[in-house]
């Protein structure tokens, strides 16, 4: 039973432990995403209260301040449509670090359901 005890509480500490104060996405903020071109983009997560975030993009940096409940929101200037993919490096005054890589400026369309999905767009 001590065993089985001490293996939960390590899992626990392992899922749980190691992320405090590291920047956390909502999931649609994420590596590999599309972004709407020619509209700013909101960029927005959690961290430690009152910590400074700065996210940089194509060699300029936007910085903005975690509110009390350690989320923050920084507005990206609008791009242009690229086929190149850029890296959003994030990081706090606390240390921690986040990088979204391959992210594309383009147009995004959302489609539901089937019967509109046999339509091509040209």
């Amino acid at each position: 039973m001590l065993h089985a005890t001490l293996c939960i509480l390590g899992l626990f500490i392992c899922m749980f432990g190691t992320t405090e104060g590291a920047i956390h996405f909502p999931a649609f903020i994420s590596s590999s995403m599309v972004v709407q071109r020619g509209k700013p983009f909101l960029l927005w997560g959690t961290v430690v209260p009152q910590a400074v975030v700065n996210a940089t993009m194509h060699a300029s940096t936007y910085t903005a301040t975690a509110d009390d409940t350690g989320l923050f929101r920084i507005a990206l200037p609008a791009q242009s449509a690229a086929a190149i993919p850029c890296t959003i490096a994030v990081v706090s005054s606390s240390g921690s670090f986040a990088e979204l890589a391959d992210v594309l400026f383009g147009d995004v369309f959302v489609s539901s359901g089937q019967s509109n999905m046999e339509l091509t767009i040209s």
